[in-house]
């Protein structure tokens, strides 16, 4: 067999070898292959795909292009229900809704045992930092939104964008017991209520610690007096339940937010605050 003939062989069988495989290969294995080295999209991976999404956007170090809301107290109100049903339409952000069915099915990392005692608003204080500090991705507040946050992921394209947020208001910083902040604090902070955050950030790192450090003070006092029912709390009678309303979240993220202020990114416009109730 001459040379020629020899190239022409092996050509022809790469040819067939490579048709085999594609015919055996189905597209959900082909995808993640052609999109290797590729920041990974969503909408290869759809809702039912959440897990592998959230892995190859950890692998590539990609800001997850969805957002967390949590529920875990009664049924939500008609208010509620409606805010919600409006939010992923108008956001043009997948909306992945975490509540007591689905939980533990993205609690890859341990979680505080104090959990079990809290009241459904401060699971949800707790886990929004856990999730957005694990994963990334944007949170909201179940609320009426007024515009499209897809264009705020670009602003991740700079590695020192830790956060994006909407700008907190005059009197929105919430202070712990004996800690004060100046007049004009609010204007570095973001709202805890709606961010997108880059996931592993050390301000997140920073405010999850101390929300363990807490609860780990606060153990044997919840398992006393756990939270009286499994919705909203702390803003009236709590028979005896110590957690402050604003304690695990709003508290600890004015907090750790003076050292980094820097890596925030105050633009997203704030929804309406009325009828979500």
């Amino acid at each position: 067999m001459t040379s020629k003939a020899r190239r022409v062989g092996l050509f022809l069988a790469c040819i067939a070898t490579i048709t085999f495989v594609t015919v055996k290969l189905s597209i959900g294995q082909l995808l993640p292959a052609l999109r290797a080295g590729d920041k990974p999209r969503f909408e290869f991976y759809g809702k039912e795909g959440i897990y592998e999404y959230l892995d190859a956007c950890q692998a590539t170090e990609t800001v997850p292009e969805i957002m967390w809301v949590f529920w875990f107290g009664p049924e939500m109100s008609e208010n509620r229900a409606r805010a919600f049903s409006t939010m992923e339409q108008i956001l043009e952000v997948p909306i992945i809704l975490v509540d007591k069915d689905n939980l533990e099915s993205f609690l890859k990392r341990p979680v505080h045992p104090g959990l079990e005692y809290l009241s459904g608003i401060h699971k949800a204080d707790y886990f929004r930092v856990y999730f957005m500090y694990h994963y990334g991705g944007a949170y909201s507040d179940i609320k009426h939104h007024k515009e499209s946050w897809r264009k705020y992921w670009a602003e991740f394209r700079d590695p020192e964008v830790w956060m994006v947020g909407v700008p907190e208001i005059r009197g929105g910083v919430a202070a712990k017991p004996k800690v004060t902040y100046p007049p004009d604090y609010h204007e570095k902070m973001i709202s805890n209520g709606f961010m997108i955050a880059r996931g592993r950030n050390k301000f997140l790192e920073e405010v999850h610690r101390l929300q363990n450090e807490d609860l780990d003070t606060r153990l044997p006092q919840l398992i006393e007096h756990p939270s009286p029912d499994s919705g909203r709390c702390c803003l009236s009678d709590a028979k005896g339940y110590p957690i402050r309303w604003t304690e695990l979240l709003g508290e600890l993220m004015a907090f750790v937010g003076q050292n980094y202020y820097q890596h925030f990114k105050r633009i997203i416009v704030m929804p309406h605050l009325v009828d979500y109730i």
